[in-house]
C-alpha cells in the first residue's frame, strides 16, 4: 500500500533514522535506517530496539519521493539508488524487503532483473517471515526452479518459472500473490499457458476460479484451439457458464447430481456440451411453458419499468413474450416469470446488432443490468455490450 502520510513520522538527525509511530493502528514504533546502513527495520520492544525482517508493508520509499514538501520519509528515500528503487517496485507492498534484499545480496539484483515476478514472490515470503534471515542468501543463489519451489511448493519445473514470468501486468497485491502461487502449483494450469507469450491476470483469475473444470478435455481442447494471443477471460468464462447452465438445467429437470455428471463425463468437445445444453434447455422450456400456462394467461401484462429503450432493444411486455424469448434464445429466462410479475425483474429483448436477452433490476430508482446473455446463454458480442452499456448510461444521466 502507499505510505500513509497521517502516520506520525520524524527523522532523527543524530541516529540517522526515520521513526514511524504506528499507534493507534498497531502497538508498535518502528525505525528505518538509511540505505548505507542496510535499510534495516528496528522495532521497539521493552524499551530496546530490535532488528526485524518482518515487512510492515508501508511501501513508503517510492511514495515518499512523490510526497509534497519536506516529509521526513524523504530523508530515507533519498539514500536509495534509483535502480534499486526501480527493481523494488515490482515487489508491490513488500518494497522494503525487496530493497533490503537488493542492498545485502548481489544475487537479488540478478533475480530482480531477469525474473521480476519471481523476485516479488521471494520478497513476499521473506517479508512475511516464511524464510529465516539466515537463509536469504542461500535461497537467492539457488536455481530459478528451486527458488520457485521454495516459495510456492510448486513442482521443480522450468515451465512453471516461465509461466510465472509471463504474467503481465501485475498489481503485486495480496490477491494476486495467492493467485500466482495457486496457479504455479497446478501443472495443468502451467501446461494450459505453455504456448502463450504472456498471461494476463484477468484471464488467470477466470481459470483459477474453476481449476477443477480444467480437468475436462473439452475445456482444454477449446483453449488449445484458440490461436496465440486471442484467448480471453470472457471466452473461458463462456465455456464455464455453459457448463454451469447444463448442471442447473439438469437439476431443474429433476436429474440427480450423479446422473448429470454421468451425462457430462463422456463429452469431448464444447459443441457436444452445447448440444446437451440445448436439449435440456428445450426440455426445460417445454416444462416451464406448461407450468406458466397453467398459472398465468399468455396475454397477462408484465409491469413496466418505465425505462425508454433505443432502437434494437424492446421490453418483454407479456407472459407469452417471455415464454417465446426463452424458446427462441434456448435459455431459461421464462423461469423469471414470477419475479417479472412482481416487478422485481424486467426483461428486454435485443434484436440488433445481434440477438440477446437482458435482465434489469431497479436499484435506487435507477436501472441496473444484472444479466446479459446471447443465444444458448452465450456471452454477448462487443456490439451488443456497448449498445446496452450506452443505453443504461443514458438512462442514468436522464435520472
Amino acid at each position: 500500500m502507499q505510505f500513509d502520510e497521517e502516520l506520525a513520522c520524524r527523522y532523527l538527525e543524530d541516529e540517522g533514522v526515520l521513526e514511524v509511530d504506528m499507534r493507534p493502528r498497531f502497538e508498535a514504533v518502528l525505525r528505518f535506517t538509511t540505505w548505507e546502513d542496510g535499510l534495516r527495520t528496528l522495532v521497539l520492544e521493552n524499551g530496546e530496539w530490535r532488528e526485524d525482517w518482518i515487512d510492515w508493508q508501508l511501501g513508503f520509499v517510492a511514495s515518499a519521493r512523490r510526497a509534497p514538501g519536506d516529509h521526513p520519509a524523504k530523508r530515507i528515500a533519498a539514500t536509495v539508488p534509483d535502480e534499486a528503487l526501480r527493481l523494488a517496485q515490482n515487489a508491490g507492498s513488500f518494497e522494503i524487503t525487496a530493497l533490503r534484499l537488493l542492498r545485502h545480496h548481489p544475487e537479488a539484483t540478478d533475480l530482480a532483473r531477469s525474473a521480476p515476478n519471481l523476485f516479488w514472490l521471494v520478497a513476499a515470503h521473506v517479508g512475511a517471515g516464511d524464510i529465516p534471515a539466515t537463509a536469504h542468501g542461500a535461497l537467492l543463489r539457488m536455481r530459478r526452479v528451486d527458488v520457485l519451489a521454495a516459495c510456492t511448493h510448486a513442482e521443480r519445473s522450468a515451465a512453471a518459472v516461465r509461466f510465472v514470468e509471463k504474467l503481465v501486468p501485475l498489481d503485486h497485491d495480496e490477491g494476486e500473490l495467492r493467485l500466482v502461487e495457486r496457479a504455479a502449483q497446478d501443472p495443468q494450469v502451467v501446461r494450459l499457458f505453455h504456448h502463450r507469450p504472456r498471461v494476463y491476470p484477468e484471464l488467470l483469475r477466470a481459470v483459477a476460479a474453476s481449476l477443477a473444470f480444467i480437468e475436462r478435455r473439452f475445456f482444454r481442447d477449446e483453449v488449445a484451439r484458440v490461436p496465440d494471443g486471442e484467448v480471453s477471460a470472457s471466452a473461458i468464462w463462456e465455456i464455464h457458464e455453459i457448463h454451469d447452465d447444463v448442471v442447473q438445467l439438469g437439476a431443474a429437470l429433476g436429474h440427480p447430481p450423479l446422473e448429470i455428471e454421468r451425462r457430462i463425463a463422456p463429452l469431448s468437445t464444447v459443441n457436444q456440451l452445447r448440444a446437451l445444453h440445448d436439449d435440456w434447455a428445450d426440455a426445460f422450456n417445454v416444462r416451464m411453458g406448461d407450468a406458466v400456462a397453467s398459472l398465468h394467461d399468455n396475454d397477462r401484462t408484465l409491469p413496466d419499468a418505465g425505462v425508454a429503450t433505443p432502437p434494437g432493444i424492446a421490453p418483454i411486455r407479456t407472459v407469452g413474450e417471455l415464454r417465446r424469448e426463452g424458446i427462441e434464445m434456448r435459455h431459461c429466462v421464462a423461469s423469471y416469470v414470477d419475479e417479472c410479475i412482481r416487478g422485481e425483474s424486467f426483461i428486454y429483448s435485443v434484436r440488433e446488432p445481434a440477438r440477446a436477452t437482458v435482465q434489469v433490476r431497479i436499484v435506487g430508482a435507477r436501472p441496473v443490468v444484472t444479466q446479459m446473455r446471447g443465444v444458448r446463454n452465450a456471452m454477448v458480442s462487443d456490439g451488443v455490450g456497448k449498445l446496452v452499456e450506452d443505453w443504461i448510461a443514458s438512462v442514468w444521466r436522464a435520472k
